[in-house]
This record gives C-alpha cells, structure tokens and sequence, in this order.
C-alpha cells in the first residue's frame, strides 16, 4: 500500500492499492476518523525517510518477545513479510507477558490469518448483507466470502434461537410453516404480540397471533386452544406456567361449584398450555 492510496471525491473517502495477489485494484471507502489515521501515518514515514520510502508502512526489526516496550526496535525500508510481521511478534508479546488466557486456560495464540475472517465475520453477524461484505473484502466471488470468511457462531444461533422457534412452533409444539403466517407477521413481529391480562373470568395470554391483522378471530381470549394461529415463545414460559395452575385452581372451584361449563373451559386451555410447556422444558411439566 503507497502512501497516496488516500484518495478524496468530494466529502467522501477511500483507500485505493493494487494487491499482488488478486493483481487487481481494490478500494474501500473510509470514515474520517481513519483518514486521520492514515494521514499521520504517512508523516510518520516522511519523517523517517521522506521521498526514499514509498509505502505506507515498513519492516521492524529487534522486536521484542518479552518487553513491551520493545527496546531494541528499529523500523526498516522493507516491505512486511508474509510471515513473522511486527504485528503478530507484537501480539504474541502482549499475549506472554499479560498471561492472556483462553477458554481454556491456555494461553491464546495470535495469528494475522485470523483477523481479516474474524473482521468479516462480525460484519454479517452486525447484519451487513453478505454480498456487501463481500464486496468490502475484495472477493470475486461471493462463495469465497460466504465459504472461507464468515462463520455463523453459537452466540449468533443463540440470539436467533427465539425468532426462529417463534416461526416455527405452534401451540402443540408441532412445525408452523413461516410462509403460513401473514406478510404483517414477517415485517413486524410485534403487530401479532399477544399481551392480554385476565380478570376473574378470562385467561391472560402471552405469545404471537399468526392470523392476518385484517381478520376477524372468532377464537378471541381462547388463544392457547388455537392451534392454526397460536404461536408460543420460549421467554413465555414463566407466564405459561404460572397461567397454567392458576386455571388448574379455577378448575377445581369450578367443579366444587358444579359451574360444568367453566371447568370444561378452563381444563381445556390448562391442557393446551400444559403441552405448550412440555415442548419448551422437554416434557417436564412442574
């Protein structure tokens, strides 16, 4: 990279080299605050040798495994080598003489082939789109990108886990199709919420309506018995539980009462909530 690979267009700015590999030219646009950066960087490099070195960055030699400090380092007019660059001699310092630790327990290991798939890997699980990420990286191809630089993580699967099981468990804890739920269910989850408090007669119920907003619903404050429409949530499950033995209570003083059409009503959604439970906790009903 030389050091007029900074180049403005209007208020805008962008890094621009051809790379040795791809033997190509690529660009990147920038923020201003990396602009700053690159700007004393090149006077960095100006004032250590002016016109006689033409990169943006150079070699390091007498860098230290040991001292932080690196005492004994001196920059020289060589181009970074592919292997053993100041970068990771550096970070492998910092790591043994901080002790950092992984998971564990071992000391961590740094290598430079890790940072630019880590980089792009958080750009897609921020919500990038990957053709745009793809293109941030220079790839001709997206299956380059999507193949050998971005993984999906189990933090990532573990942020979706509520989504995905939002579209695709029912009531009974059986597949619910995502394309069977309305378009207004797709773009905005939140218009379907279900948040309805009880009284002493009703159930308050806790979850999604997969049913057109447009719709009328003839099934309304019976939703736990819906199971076209009904969609239950993991978070819920407190609330299902505790919704389930207060309607087991109000079933029993309903039979004491000899009230036949209440106890059927209240048996009928404490049973649907206790198999919504069930598919939430593996069976375990409490």
């Amino acid at each position: 990279m030389k050091k007029d690979c900074l180049v403005q267009e209007g208020s805008y700015w962008k890094i621009v080299w051809n790379r040795k590999k791809g033997k190509d030219q690529h660009e990147v646009p920038v923020t201003r605050i990396l602009v700053k950066v690159v700007t004393e960087q090149v006077e960095y490099i100006n004032k250590l040798w002016g016109d006689e070195w033409s990169y943006l960055f150079c070699h390091y030699q007498g860098l230290s495994s040991s001292h932080l400090n690196h005492p004994k380092m001196q920059p020289v007019k060589k181009i970074i080598p592919a292997s053993g660059s100041p970068l990771q001699t550096a970070i492998r310092c910092l790591i043994k003489t901080l002790s950092l630790r992984d998971d564990n327990g071992e000391l961590a290991t740094f290598s430079p082939r890790l940072v630019r798939p880590t980089r792009l890997t958080q750009l897609f699980e921020q919500g990038h789109d990957l053709a745009v990420v793809s293109a941030w990286a220079g790839h001709k191809n997206l299956e380059t990108t999507s193949t050998y630089y971005t993984y999906v993580s189990c933090t990532s699967i573990e942020k979706e886990t509520l989504a995905i099981q939002t579209a695709l468990v029912n009531a009974e804890g059986k597949a619910l199709h995502y394309e069977s739920l309305p378009k207004s269910f797709w773009s905005n989850r939140d218009a379907h919420q279900l948040y309805l408090t009880g009284d002493h007669i009703n159930t308050p119920i806790y979850g999604y309506c997969g049913l057109p907003l447009d719709q009328h619903c003839d099934k309304f404050r019976a939703c736990y018995t819906c199971h076209q429409h009904f969609v239950a949530v993991a978070e819920k499950l407190p609330l299902y539980i505790k919704t389930r033995d207060e309607l087991r209570l109000k079933e029993s003083r309903a039979t004491a009462a000899g009230h036949d059409v209440l106890v059927e009503q209240f048996r009928r959604q404490a049973d649907q909530l206790d198999k919504i439970i069930a598919s939430f906790s593996g069976g375990d009903n409490e």
